[in-house]
This record gives C-alpha cells, structure tokens and sequence, in this order.
C-alpha cells in the first residue's frame, strides 16, 4: 500500500506541476489510503506488546482475539484499497471527442523534453534495479538518455530495451550502436527503432517481429492469426503446438512492451505503428538492397507488379480491390501469400502452379470467392491454409496432395457442402469448422482418422452426433469452439461438458436444453486442472445462449472462472444466471471477475443474476433489456467503480431496480443514458447486439430479428456477429410506401464484413426459421409496416 501512495503521490505532484486539476476521488484514495497506512503501522507497533504478553510455551493462537480481529480487518480494508487504488488517469482531460470539436486536427509538433525532463522518464522506465546494479551504469545511462534528443518515444523505446541491461559493458555497446546508427540515418527515429530491434533478445523474437510488417499498418491484427502463421511458419522450436501458442503469446507480449507493438483494448490483437512497419520493412528488404524479397500492397486494383518474382520470399496484398488473379508467376521461393481482405471471385489454377515452396496461404474474408482450383495441389509444402469466411462450397480433391498440411481453417463458411477430403489431410493439427458444415457420422469418422489432432472448432445440428463426439475423449478435449444448433435433448437429459477442457466458445442457438452440467465422477482422475476438487473450464472465455428452450439456471458457469463474454437472448425459460442453491462450496465463490461484456435480452422469467453483490472489476459493456422480474443486480457501488461502461438499458425496466443502497443507486446514475452501447427501438427487438473477444472473431449478434403483433412472439432469421465500435453503412435505402423506423443518432452499428469483427449472417436454416442472406451481406434497413404492425428485415 505505500508503495501505491508513493507512486500516485509522484504522478499527482508532476501534473500539478502543469497545471492541471487532480480528480477528487485521486486525493480522496491517497487520503484514506495514508489514514490506513497510519492505523496499519501503529498495529505493527502493538504487536510487539502482543507478544510480550506470551509465555515461551505460548503460540500465535494464544494472541488475543480482539487484536487478531482487527489485524483481519486492517488486512481487508488494505487489499480493498489496494484494489480500488488504480488509476488509469489521475487528471480530469477532455475526452477526444469534445477535442476534435474544438480544435481542427492539424499536424503538430511533438515538444520534446528538457534534460532533467528525459533523464526523469528514462530513470522510471530503465527502473531502480537496473541502475543500482553497477555503479557506472547511471552516468552511462545519462549518456544514453541525452542520445535520445529528449523526444519521448525514443526515451520509451529505448528505455525499455536497457530495463534488463545489467552490466556497464552492456550500457557502452549500446552507446556505440547509437552512434554508429545515428551517422547511417538522417532524423532521429530510424536509429532509436533499428537499436530497438537489434536489441530484441534472439533471432526468433526478431523473425517474429519482421513478419507482422506483412499486416497493413495501424489495422488490427488478430493474436490467434498471427500465432498460428508463426507456428505454421517454424519460426518457433517446439513440436508441442499448444506449448508453441504459449510461447508465441510471451513474444508478442514481449514486443508490445518493448513499445514496438501496440495492445488493443480488446486485448486479443494489436497494431504496429506506421514508422515502425516501413522500418520493419525496410529490414526484411535487406535494408533496402532487396526490396523485392517481401511485397506489401495495399488499396490497389489489380496484383502488383513485380520485376523479379525469383526472389520474392513474402507477398502481402490485401484490404484491395483486386477481383480476379489470372497470373502465372514463377515463384520458388515465395514461402508466404497474403491475399486476405479483398474482392476475390477467383483465382486461376496457373497461378498456384509454381509456388512449390509455399508455406502459408491466407485467403480469408474474400466475401465473393467460391471455389478454389484443383491446381492448389501443386502447393507441396503448404502447412496453413486459411479460407474462412468465403463463399466456399467445396474442397477440391487436389487438397489431398498437401501431405505437409497441418491448418486448414474453414471457419464461418456456411455455404461448405463438400469436405470429405478431410479424411487424406492426416497430419492436421488444428481443423476449424465453427459454423461451417455441420458435424455428421461420416464426417466425425474422417476425423477420427486425423491422429495428430490438436485444436479442433465444431458445428454440430444432431443429438447422435454431439453423444458421440462426446464419448470420444480424443476429440472431445481437442474443441475450442462449439457451435450447437436445433439440437433437442429430449428424456430430462442434459449436455455434459466433462471432457471438453480446451473449449473457449460455447454457442448454442435454437436448441431445446433442460441442462447444461459438469459432472466430473469419471475424468476426476485423469484429468490435471483442478478448483479445489472439480477441475475448472478454465479456457472458455465466450458462452452465447439465443432462442434456447429448457434452461433454467446456468450455474455450471461458476466452473468458468476466465468467462469475458456472456450473452443470453430470447431465452425464455432461464429463471437464474448463478442458483444459489446448486452451487457448491468447492465452486468459484465470485464468479464473473473477468467479464468484459454481460448482455442479458428478452429473458422474462429471469429473476436474478447473483444472490449478492459482485466486483466486476474489467467489465465494459451492459445490456439488460425485456427481463421484467429482474429487480435485483449484483452490483454495489464499487462494483465497477472507475469503469467506463457502456450500457443499454430500459427505460422502464431500470426505474423498478431495487438497489442495495442510495449510493449504488448514485454510481449507477451515468447509466441510464449511455450514448455509446447500440440503442434500437423496442420495436425492432435489435437491442440485444453483443460482440466477443477479438482474435476468434467470437462477436455474436441477432441479424434481423422479426416481431409479430398478432402472435406477441419473436423469432429470429439468423445468428452473426459484430463489435459496436465501428460503424454499419445502412445502404440502398429507397424510398417506399413504408414507414421507416429512424434509428436514433447515438446508435453504432459495425462496417459488417470489416476485417477484425466478423460481422456475416448464417446461411443455415433451423427449425423453419432461415435466412437467404449469404453470411457476409450488409442488413440493408429495418422496415415496418403500417398495416400489419410488425417489423420485417429487407
């Protein structure tokens, strides 16, 4: 605790030292924070006449129980305020919004620092341990620090790659480096980031690095996309693929520290800064002298022109307007091809014809492209390939020649009829085919065949099928993703979780479920992640529950400690989230710590959450709408407390919320008129739109949703996903003899096909209800008609 005062107290006195206004509960924390600290030491000072009461044949048990109370109550009160005792900012800023109103967004110069300034932020970056190790390493560290001609970035960058730097000889290479630099460069970020990179610590971290250069500059790259091209790539030494996912997440974490890699705030990608990708580029050009061994277009209309297609090692063309491929360059040492994001209808056979060095093929989110030619057979050393969301219809036979595959990606591929060259593909280590053709008998025996199986994602439409998959724990522990639709479980029977402890997302629609359980009496013993006594689903992080019949409580949740995401909607039958009384001592006491979106829709009979308040300390995103008996929520005043939330919540609704104090009450205020969740009409019934965690483009919405006056029912035409921070185009709206609903201005819907949140339909029918759209055209308008009172999807 005082080392957290210690730390605000310098950041408060640095920004009022420029003026600034400090946020009163900053000064109102530090306050309470020191009176603690006050009451914890006189304590310790009592202690010692605690113990002077003891005789030498007495133990600690013998110490009075009034003290012991108290020291109980100091150690809660401390962690409390140890937890409450982050702060993101500690100065009251305009947000950016208000900013660009005020200001036109012009180009500004960055001020950079005076000495004392930089050699102060170059000092809490390198860090105490680091100086104090060798007594030339401070005034070595002065020397650095001034190299950096106080610009801040520069300070930070380099700063970090010094922060493990223990020994002088160290310290003076650096020096050396940047001086050498600094005479082979003009301006001063071209050697700060080339000694950044020379300073990574191993070749593979900086092949890692390299490689992100093939994404476009400051767009999202997903996490999972680019471990699974490092592994199909070799770039890292490890054999076990789940040990090698680690290791590649270390790196990436790694290089986001270094400041090389920026973090999203989903936490499942990142971005790389434009400089630091031309510098990346520059240095798998050979610093310039090859600058066709990697090829990285963007927003053109026809594939690049390429002098020398020998030596190109890496093409990247994505995020264009390039429709067709009719080419047939010879490319032997073209081991990489990006062609991800663009207008793709096809792709001529001649073209894959001379890539026999091919390792990695990523032809995803080609909205148009629906078959592959049989000439893919040419690429003999393929290891990943990538065609999720696409119109595929079939795999073609050629597939059967790829003897070095170990990725085939076919996620969100609802047109996917023909896959039963699955079966010949037996080195496949990672197959995934959530929302894709679903899971039959013949096809889960094609699987069974595929030995070396790692990670596999699922769609599954038939009770004898899931019983199956099942049974076999083989394949059953390899799920990541599960996707169930029209699926009834008829008898009181139940869904059992036992052997699926890799599942990450759990999606169920359409599906008649009394209960979902986890019972562990027969893999107990053979299985090795334990909570107390039951063995936890420690990796699901998405659980989304539409139009789902049976389901009356989901306390299995309380085995699910890591759940980010949990959306339920139309789900009419649900009482109870957690049901006090079927969870059990050895069950996770406080659920639903790393929750970062709860959207709870149209759940009539739903009449609590928790039976007591809850932290939700990461929680970002609220939706609780047409749940009419839910009174109660699990929420106190500190249970968010310093969250931005965005919220949707009913007007009416949120007026009958009985909270646990007027203070709740207070905090909870700023809810009700959150303009930045998606907000539609009650008519329409689109205000249950969620989205997951970038990186398995988990993001899950109702596509259109239609209400019938008449029959007081609601059903749905398809299940897809979105993230709300981006904007939909609502096209091709015409005029009509119709009335249009106008959606209010502080609705955001996403750019629906946008690369980092999938936001395509299922072209899949169930239970009558279906959808034509194909799963990557845009909702065009919501329309109601006059006459018949109800709401209909163009």
């Amino acid at each position: 605790l005082n080392t957290k005062i210690n730390k605000l107290v310098k950041r408060v006195s640095k920004e009022k030292d420029r003026g600034l206004q400090v946020l009163p509960e900053v000064e109102k924390w530090i306050s309470m924070a020191e009176e603690t600290e006050s009451k914890a030491s006189s304590l310790l000072d009592d202690s010692i006449s605690e113990c002077h009461n003891l005789t030498p044949l007495d133990n600690c048990s013998q110490i009075s129980e009034d003290y012991r109370e108290t020291v109980r109550e100091m150690l809660k009160e401390v962690e409390d305020l140890s937890l409450e005792g982050v702060f993101k900012e500690v100065v009251d800023r305009a947000p950016i919004s208000h900013v660009k109103k005020m200001f036109p967004l012009q180009p500004i110069e960055v001020k950079c620092l005076s000495p004392e300034e930089s050699w102060d932020m170059f000092q809490e970056i390198v860090g105490k341990p680091t100086l104090k190790s060798h007594p030339d390493i401070p005034q070595l560290a002065r020397v650095v620090a001034r190299k950096c001609g106080g610009l801040p970035i520069a300070l930070s960058l380099i700063g970090k790659a010094m922060s493990p730097k223990r020994t002088a000889r160290e310290w003076h290479h650096a020096i050396h480096l940047l001086v050498s630099s600094a005479t082979q460069f003009s301006g001063m970020e071209a050697p700060i980031l080339k000694f950044t990179y020379d300073n990574l610590p191993g070749e593979d971290i900086k092949a890692c690095f390299l490689y992100c250069a093939l994404f476009p500059k400051s767009c999202d790259i997903s996490k999972q996309d680019l471990v699974d091209c490092w592994i199909a790539e070799g770039m890292i030494e490890e054999e076990d693929i789940e040990i090698a996912e680690i290791k590649c997440y270390e790196m990436i974490s790694d290089l986001v520290i270094m400041g090389l890699l920026i973090d999203d705030e989903s936490g499942y990608g990142i971005k790389i800064h434009g400089m630091v990708r031309d510098m990346a580029l520059w240095i798998a050009s050979d610093y310039g002298r090859q600058k066709e061994n990697v090829v990285a277009s963007k927003g053109i209309h026809q594939m690049p022109e390429v002098n020398n297609w020998s030596i190109v090692r890496r093409m990247s063309v994505t995020c264009t307007q390039v429709n067709k491929i009719s080419d047939s360059p010879d490319c032997p040492e073209l081991t990489t091809l990006f062609l991800q994001e663009n207008n793709l209808r096809w792709v001529s056979g001649n073209f894959f014809r001379w890539m026999t060095r091919l390792v990695v093929l990523n032809l995803s989110r080609n909205r148009e492209l629906a078959e592959l030619p049989e000439e893919v057979s040419s690429l003999v050393s393929l290891r990943l390939l990538n065609l999720s969301w696409t119109r595929i219809k079939r795999l073609p036979l050629g597939l059967k020649e790829l003897k070095k595959l170990i990725h085939l990606d076919l996620d969100d591929t609802p047109l996917l009829l023909e896959v039963d060259v699955i079966g010949y593909l037996l080195n496949l280590q990672v197959l995934r085919l959530f929302r894709s053709v679903p899971m039959d008998l013949s096809l889960l025996e094609n699987i069974q065949l595929l030995k070396s199986l790692k990670e596999l994602n699922l769609t599954v439409r038939e009770v004898d099928v899931l019983k199956r998959l099942a049974s076999i724990h083989q394949l059953a522990s390899c799920i990541r993703h599960l996707h169930l639709t029209g699926i009834t479980i008829n008898d009181g029977g139940t869904l059992l979780l036992n052997s699926m402890l890799s599942l990450r997302v759990l999606n169920i629609g359409m599906c008649n479920i009394p209960a979902i359980i986890v019972n562990w009496t027969s893999t107990i013993q053979r299985e090795r992640v334990h909570f107390g006594n039951i063995p936890l689903l420690q990796n699901v992080h998405t659980v989304t529950l539409s139009w789902c019949k049976g389901l009356r409580d989901l306390t299995w949740l309380l085995l699910a400690p890591n759940l980010a995401d949990l959306r339920l909607l139309e789900c009419q039958q649900i009482e109870h989230i957690i049901k006090k009384e079927k969870a059990t001592a050895d069950m996770s006491e406080q659920p639903f710590r790393n929750l970062t979106r709860l959207s709870l829709d149209s759940l009539p009979r739903l009449e609590s959450i928790y039976w007591t308040s809850l932290p939700f300390p990461v929680l970002k995103d609220l939706c609780i709408r047409g749940c009419p008996k839910l009174r109660r929520l699990p929420f106190n005043s500190n249970s968010t407390k310093r969250n931005q939330v965005r919220s949707d919540l009913g007007q009416e609704w949120i007026k009958g919320v009985e909270w646990e104090d007027e203070a709740t009450k207070q905090h909870f205020s700023y809810f009700y008129d959150s303009r930045d969740f998606p907000n539609m009409t009650e008519e329409q019934k689109m205000d249950g739109l969620e989205s997951e965690p970038h990186g398995s483009h988990p993001n899950k919405n109702i596509d259109l949703v239609e209400t019938s006056e008449r029959r007081k029912s609601t059903t749905a035409s398809s299940f897809t996903d979105f993230d709300d921070r981006s904007l939909l185009h609502l096209n091709n709206l015409e005029s009509s003899p119709h009335k249009f609903h106008q959606l209010p201005s502080c609705v955001s819907f996403p750019l629906l096909g946008c690369r980092d949140f999938p936001t395509m339909a299922e072209d899949e029918k169930m239970d009558g209800l279906a959808s034509d759209l194909h799963p990557i055209e845009n909702i065009h308008l919501v329309e109601t008609s006059e006459s018949g009172k109800g709401t209909t999807a163009n």
